[in-house]
């Protein structure tokens, strides 16, 4: 692309910024606004403006070609005095004229603004094109005026401002001066970047704060053709020779650009990085401004991400505040193992974990008392740059548990005795069952709960059980408690039922009773026919019932039953016992006559009412 031609006039703008009069000088400030579609067909150009007093502005299509220097032809100052020089920013120009106030008389500037690379302007394109008419008053003046980058200018592409002037008085000094070419890289002739070391090739980071300082100006005149620095410095002085005292720039796009004279030098330092980045090993590099033809010198700062943390939140159950905790931390890109420690319930942070870190969280094993650990997040987590990751872990004690061992009378073991087990701290109620001798065991029981063991009531045959322990006991985490819970049978009773004879009355009858499985003897009495009984007799005893020897006077007793008998759990067994009187004997003595000794007598004998005897003798011839 090249100049414009006369065919394609284009409008453009220009407003007053400010004007300024000193002893002999009158500078005349004028911003030039060029609002323009990069490469395209059709670009914005001058607009109309009010101009200040004595100033004429004329849209026209200037020879851009003409106005171009022939290098070492130029002999006006025109110089880049400031700006944001990035796209969508803008460049400030000034061009300085001088006068002789012998010659007053009519000016006209005309100035191109061109983009394109290389050496030879001439083949670039033309972004705008202009003219400056004014009347002077015989005073030097200096032409200060802004263009416009379009926001879709090319890193790294040349912008260049050349002025000629058109009309003079003759014998003005500043009659057919050229100014310029003043250039300057879009994006800087130098540009420092800032990367993330993890993507050194990706996209700018923004956020770091960046000092410029111990700058050397190659020009004659640093006053005319100063260091441009892009975003402006918010405080200090790139001249500084110090650190402290140089140019603070906030890089908020994630660059700096710097403009200038070829041959300048500066220092630039990183300060504070982006937030989640840490500085880079080398925070200070040196630069030179290159020869503009000879494209952009790119400075990289490539920060490290900051580092994250893990922080663990412990919960411990209220018994176990004075355990000692451990917990492993492994993580992968990069690879890194740590081992942290929490007190009962508490928190521990494990700092300087890599950004980017791929990480997972283990408690070691606490010991059997504990469930294994609930652990939020599980699984892997990745840590990013100045995050802390909080992962939480729970412990909570094992169950404990219960067995009841049971031990039945041998008669009972196909009972079924049944359990309840009654918990508080939590509450919990639990029933279990036992058939005879044997245990069952009641899992999963609280840690900490406090329990009682009862047997449901097995029926009156049964004692009382013993339960061993009686009251409430602690279940432990991971215990087993065990319970044992005894049944006897509850005993029997033996009832002696007597009959004596009715003369017998007040006599006192001894009894024995003789028992084995267990050996147990027993001795009773009773007066005359009456009953007695001996309790406590254990269940299952075989017993057998006798009378101690009452005397001559009677039969020996009837016993029923006569033989051993079994006394069941509270079982009451009768044995009646009969006594009768033995019969009596009676002698008779006969005396007889001499003379009847052969003489049989025969007797009878009538059993008289009690207390009185008859007798009756009566010969038999």
């Amino acid at each position: 692309m090249g100049d414009r031609n006369a065919s394609s006039p284009r409008r453009g703008m220009f407003r007053r910024e400010s004007q300024k009069v000193s002893h002999r000088t009158r500078v005349l400030t004028v911003v030039l606004t060029v609002c323009v579609l990069l490469f395209a067909t059709a670009a914005a150009a001058f607009a109309d403006i009010v101009p200040p007093g004595g100033v004429t502005f004329t849209n026209k299509t200037e020879n851009c070609n003409g106005i171009i220097p022939t290098p070492g032809s130029e002999n006006t100052v025109k110089t880049l005095t400031g700006g944001s020089l990035v796209p969508g920013g803008t460049a400030q120009y000034t061009i300085h004229f001088p006068q002789d106030p012998n010659n007053v008389g009519d000016w006209a500037i005309a100035d191109c603004v061109l983009l394109g690379s290389g050496p030879d302007l001439k083949t670039y394109t033309v972004l705008d094109q202009g003219e400056f008419g004014l009347v002077n008053n015989a005073e030097d003046f200096t032409l200060t005026f802004h263009v416009d980058i379009p926001a879709d200018a090319p890193i790294g592409a040349r912008i260049c401002n050349v002025a000629k002037t058109t009309e003079s008085p003759s014998k003005s000094p500043g009659s057919n001066r050229k100014a310029g070419p003043a250039c300057f890289t879009v994006g800087g002739d130098v540009r420092i970047e800032k990367h993330s070391a993890a993507d050194p090739d990706g996209d700018l980071v923004p956020g770091a704060t960046f000092v410029i300082w111990n700058c050397d100006n190659s020009a004659d005149d640093p006053t005319l053709q100063p260091i441009v620095v892009t975003p402006a410095p918010s405080s200090g002085d790139i001249y500084s020779n110090t650190l402290a005292g140089g140019a603070v720039v906030h890089a908020t796009g994630g660059f700096v650009a710097v403009s200038g004279p070829s041959g300048s030098t500066c220092n630039v330092t990183e300060t504070v990085p982006p937030p989640g980045f840490q500085l880079p090993d080398t925070v200070t590099h040196s630069f030179t401004i290159p020869v503009g033809t000879t494209g952009a010198t790119i400075i990289n700062f490539v920060d490290p991400l900051a580092p994250g943390s893990i922080k663990i939140e412990k919960t411990a159950p209220a018994g176990a505040q004075s355990t000692v905790f451990h917990f492993t931390i492994t993580c992968t890109n990069p690879s890194n193992v740590y081992h942290v420690q929490i007190t009962g319930t508490g928190t521990v942070t494990q700092s300087d974990v890599p950004a980017g870190s791929s990480c997972t969280v283990t408690e070691d094993d606490p010991g059997s008392t504990f469930n294994p650990p609930v652990i939020a997040p599980s699984g892997a987590f990745t840590v990013a740059s100045n995050q802390t990751v909080t992962v939480t872990v729970t412990n909570s004690f094992a169950p404990g548990s219960i067995t009841i061992e049971k031990t039945a009378p041998a008669g009972s073991q196909s009972t079924v005795f049944h359990f309840t087990i009654t918990c508080t701290n939590p509450s919990n109620v639990y029933h279990v069952q036992v058939t005879g001798s044997g245990s069952v065991t009641q899992n999963n029981v609280p840690a900490g709960s406090s329990c009682t063991v009862t047997e449901d009531d097995p029926g009156a045959t049964f004692n009382p059980p013993t339960i061993d322990p009686s009251g409430a006991f602690t279940v432990g985490a991971g215990q087993t408690v065990t319970v044992t819970v005894t049944n006897t049978l509850a005993p029997g009773s033996v009832t002696i039922t007597k009959v004596a004879p009715a003369s017998e009355q007040n006599t006192v009858f001894h009894f024995t009773i003789t028992c084995t499985n267990p050996s147990n003897v027993y001795h009773l009495q009773v007066t005359g026919s009456g009953s007695v009984s001996q309790s406590g007799v254990p269940a299952g005893s075989s017993c057998t019932v006798t009378e101690d020897d009452p005397g001559a006077t009677f039969n020996p007793p009837v016993i029923d039953p006569s033989g051993a008998f079994t006394v069941g759990a509270d079982e009451s067994v009768t044995v009646t016992v009969t006594n009768t009187l033995a019969p009596a004997a009676v002698t008779i003595t006969k005396v007889a006559p001499a003379e009847e000794q052969n003489t049989v007598f025969h007797f009878s004998l009538n059993r008289p009412p009690r207390g009185q005897q008859r007798t009756d003798d009566r010969p038999s011839r």
